[in-house]
């Protein structure tokens, strides 16, 4: 179990409340979820759960989120809400089955939709995000879940669904920028569509993360493939014109490359600079990662070392009780991960 912190004194209600999380993945060997995480992030969870440290701040919002989808089932009866379904995948055949366990040595993909609306055979999610997710459009993993969600409703007979649908709850919207227009949601509360892909694309994204996630299994800490640029969610460096006096860049004057800000510093006056905005993982850098002091793509990038308390014993223990869990495959998929 995590331990938690809290550093800003919130009241203790809160704290019992993120403590006691009642998650349960049910008879999931891997999670729509946990799918979708990068198989480093989601190995290294697995593996240091007792030691992760977070404080009950961060969890606020999966806090807000549990109490709206306790308020959805109670919502209007041409509606199915917090229900989990499964599926069974080889991932060397690629068959799937519906149902946990269905048939010896697959894996049992497990998945939980916010609600389903028989009226209009929509699938939905509900999301607390900043607004901004809503101004720059929809999140790769957004559509990633919710076509496994989709993929696992179809497996288990609700093979009418049409349309995916992601509502989010602005948890940063304000009223007074919702005025001056422009893309800026005119609600807290939007309504974004999402593709729904064929059965055929949902399978095979559904095999092909179950057979990323087993490889990472088997893998030392240190030889876990690392996040790409996407999955830290690194914005590349950018090239700002700036002006004396001014606070930031001048209107129009932030650059995809040097040599284009360099183009342009070139027509104006010696009070204009050009100010380098470097690239930054801010996953990893601003702690969104809970398992970041244990992975070494980050330490080694960030300080030059290999994790803390992590050596040649650590390793060979490690990889010891890794050929105890591969004893079948299922078993070595089995984890908590939500969703």
């Amino acid at each position: 179990m995590r331990e938690y912190t809290n550093k800003h004194g919130l009241p203790g209600a809160i704290v019992e409340a993120v403590k006691n999380d009642d998650y349960d993945p049910g008879e999931s060997d891997i999670t729509a979820t946990s799918m979708i995480k990068p198989p480093q992030l989601r190995q290294l969870e697995k593996r240091y759960e007792n030691e992760i440290v977070e404080d009950v701040s961060d969890r606020l919002w999966m806090l807000m989120g549990k109490a709206v989808h306790k308020l959805l089932e109670t919502t209007e009866p041409s509606s199915i809400v917090e229900t989990r379904l499964y599926a069974t995948v080889d991932p060397d055949t690629g068959r799937i089955e519906p149902g946990p366990h269905a048939f010896a040595g697959g894996v049992t993909v497990g998945g939980q939709f916010d609600r389903m609306t028989l009226r209009r055979a929509t699938l939905q999610d509900y999301k607390f995000t900043s607004v901004w997710e809503v101004i720059m459009g929809l999140k790769p993993e957004r559509e990633q879940q919710l076509n496994i969600l989709a993929e696992l409703a179809h497996q288990n007979g609700y093979t009418g669904i049409r349309r995916l649908e992601i509502v989010h709850l602005g948890r940063d919207w304000q009223r007074s920028k919702s005025l001056q227009g422009g893309d800026y949601p005119a609600v807290p509360m939007n309504r974004m569509s999402v593709p729904l892909r064929t059965p055929e694309e949902r399978q095979a994204f559904i095999l092909e993360r179950v057979r990323v996630h087993a490889h990472a299994e088997a893998l030392a800490d240190s030889e876990l493939p690392e996040c790409t640029d996407e999955e830290r969610w690194k914005n590349p460096a950018k090239y700002a014109i700036r002006k004396k006096g001014r606070k930031s860049a001048i209107s129009g004057g932030v650059c995809d490359t040097r040599g284009e800000a360099e183009a342009k510093l070139s027509e104006l006056d010696s009070q204009h600079w050009i100010e380098e905005r470097a690239s930054e993982p801010k996953r990893c850098s601003q702690g969104y990662c809970p398992v970041r002091d244990f992975c070494w793509q980050w330490q080694t990038e960030s300080t030059g070392e290999p994790p803390r308390a992590q050596n040649a014993a650590d390793e060979i223990l490690h990889l010891e009780m890794q050929a105890l869990r591969r004893e079948t495959l299922a078993g070595a998929l089995g984890d908590g991960g939500r969703g």
